[in-house]
């Protein structure tokens, strides 16, 4: 199924000279999405969490291959997911989806 998301990645900027400040910087990709499989955990809550385990891939720029190892979440469907892990097959970034991410 082919997407337009938002990528988040944290970059760190210089505040003043000597003190630097994580800062999350969003970016539209487009991808597309495969093995999407959604599951449901036992937490330590009432409610049973949500896990989304699906693989994106997305086209990407010089920002995302410089800065893939800063990829924090993909938001799709109105969602923030946390990226487990990053591929690089030029001129792709596979990116595995894992839980809903929590700023923070």
């Amino acid at each position: 199924m082919k997407v337009y998301v938002t990528v988040g990645f944290t970059v760190s900027k210089e505040t003043r000279p000597g003190v630097w400040q994580q800062d999350i910087t969003d970016r539209k990709y487009y991808g597309e999405l495969s093995k999407q499989v959604n599951k449901w955990r036992t937490g330590d809550g009432v409610n049973q969490d949500a896990d989304f385990s699906s693989q994106l891939s997305i086209v990407s720029d010089p920002f995302a291959v410089n800065n893939f190892h800063s990829i924090k979440y993909v938001e799709y469907l109105g969602v923030k997911w946390k990226v487990s892990a990053v591929e690089i097959m030029r001129p792709r970034l596979i990116l595995t989806l894992g839980g809903e991410y929590i700023d923070g």
